[in-house]
């Protein structure tokens, strides 16, 4: 009954959504088809769900042949769903609904079940937070578009689940299930995340062992075959163009004349557009700056199908955000990583790539007006992440900040602004009775430990690496859901304890 409700209550609100976003009314903040402009991924994933639903109708009904390329596409793997949807009921964003509806039900279902699995079986709290969890403003609203962060929290919220439950002693084989499969969606769908995941299945392991051992063959049958999941190859999506072999020596040698030829008119088309921008700003030594950004090689994900063209559009956008500092920025940019000299080789090579998530933001979404926050600050070496830290963990936990709710936004305009406000407010309450809940509720230690853990390991990263504070926002609610879950224990054991007391000697009762 409560799970058809909840499904009943997102259809209709998507349906509501929608039918607002393919109409005049409130025009600056949706395109009129549907989509709305706080979930700009959104748009790019329609286009492909789009080609991909045309090919499935050319494909002879799903021909054996097709069904391995759907299957094995390039593409995000959740727009293989979307495109099946648009194929069956329309090119339309609400045809993805029953997707989204289900996936939005259960993980309320989920964060119901890890708030009564903390609370030793308070249903009244636990379905507060389930509620909560899923009736965020943001949260809500994201649901209804096409992204992939519904099956990413899904997966998140069955890890949570799963470990809560090892380490309350009620775990069986069907939670040690739920960690594997909740492993599968992450990888397929946000695999960054994963080193830390599994960090957090170690640590749950050891809890397990010190204080729930009767857990501990389903603790291990989760992390074994998690890690051998993990082990197996995965598919690597090809961005780049295709260059002719080496071995054609003629060809090969002509294709990269002209592509040296094509990048030296447009470095000198990017070097008139900035002068004509920057005017007398512009100097001979950002000139040489300008030649630097276009040869350097680049260490993001995107570097590999990165093109001159591309290059110059990051470039002309960062001119417009930054204007006169344009140069100061791309002297912190273009040098290339520090090594420590004493930091493993590994442990570099991880964060060099986790650095990149960053400098994408840095560069390809730093719009003037953007909701950015510290966009001019760069990491080129450990010792910058380490002594950015306290400033990762602020951010990380707090962001956005009382002074960013009321001004304007760039692409949710004030609305958006406003809503994160507000959630921000009941966030800092969440944060203040998540604290009171570590040091007075009667919840097991090891589930104290690991919901710590856990929130140290996903949310410092965000405030490290994701400069945009509408991703991060976006990112960030699945990750606090033992904040949630654990701030309204908090709050309610000072209520039980202070406030009902204060008001019962006040009506001397």
């Amino acid at each position: 009954m409560f799970f058809t409700a909840l499904m009943s209550f997102h259809f209709i609100f998507s349906g509501a959504m929608y039918l607002v976003a393919t109409s005049q009314y409130m025009a600056d903040y949706h395109n009129g088809e549907g989509l709305w402009n706080f979930g700009l991924d959104s748009f790019d994933y329609h286009l492909i769900a789009q080609r991909d639903a045309v090919k499935i109708g050319e494909g002879n009904h799903f021909g054996n042949e097709y069904i391995s390329g759907w299957l094995n596409s390039n593409n995000p793997w959740h727009t293989r769903w979307i495109s099946l949807s648009y194929y069956l009921f329309g090119p339309r964003p609400f045809s993805f609904e029953p997707v989204n509806g289900l996936l939005w039900s259960l993980s309320v279902c989920l964060v119901f079940l890890i708030a009564r699995t903390i609370t030793g079986g308070d249903s009244t709290l636990s379905l507060a937070s389930g509620l909560m969890y899923g009736l965020f403003p943001s949260n809500l609203a994201l649901s209804t578009q096409l992204l992939k962060d519904p099956f990413y929290n899904f997966g998140t919220l069955m890890i949570i689940f799963g470990w809560v439950s090892l380490l309350a002693g009620q775990g069986g084989w069907k939670h040690a299930a739920l960690l594997f499969f909740g492993v599968i969606l992450l990888r397929m769908v946000r695999p960054e995340y994963l080193p830390l995941i599994m960090f957090l299945f170690f640590v749950g392991l050891a809890l397990v062992y010190i204080w729930a051992r009767r857990s501990m063959v389903y603790a291990v049958a989760a992390l074994v075959l998690s890690s051998i999941f993990l082990a197996l190859p995965a598919q690597n999506a090809v961005w780049a163009e295709k260059a002719p072999p080496p071995s054609d020596i003629k060809r090969y040698f002509d294709w990269k004349v002209e592509k040296l030829k094509q990048g030296e008119r447009i470095i000198e088309r990017a070097k008139k557009r900035i002068k004509a921008e920057l005017g007398k700003d512009y100097d001979m030594k950002l000139d040489r700056q300008i030649e630097q950004w276009f040869k350097v090689k680049y260490v993001s994900p995107r570097a590999l199908h990165e093109d001159f063209e591309e290059k110059e559009r990051s470039l002309m956008i960062l001119t417009r955000a930054h204007g006169a500092g344009l140069s100061r920025f791309l002297s912190r940019w273009i040098p290339r990583w520090q090594k420590t000299g004493w930091a493993p080789d590994w442990l570099e090579e991880r964060l060099v790539k986790a650095n990149s998530y960053r400098d994408n933001f840095l560069t390809y979404y730093a719009e003037k007006g953007s909701s950015s926050i510290d966009s001019d600050t760069v990491f080129r070496s450990m010792s910058d992440m380490v002594s950015y830290l306290p400033r990762a963990i602020q951010i990380g936990f707090l962001a956005p900040f009382p002074n960013m709710w009321f001004s304007p936004g760039h692409m949710g305009g004030r609305a958006a602004r406003y809503v994160s406000g507000f959630e921000m407010l009941v966030w800092y309450f969440l944060i203040a009775g998540f604290a009171g809940f570590l040091v007075v509720s009667d919840t097991p230690i090891q589930t104290k430990i690991w919901v710590t853990v856990f929130l140290v390991v996903t949310i410092i990263p965000l405030g490290l690496l994701v400069p945009n504070l509408g991703t991060l926002h976006r990112m960030r609610h699945v990750y606090m859901a033992p904040v949630l879950v654990g701030g309204l224990i908090g709050l309610k054991v000072f209520w039980d304890r202070y406030v009902s007391k204060t008001r019962l000697k006040l009506f001397g009762q």
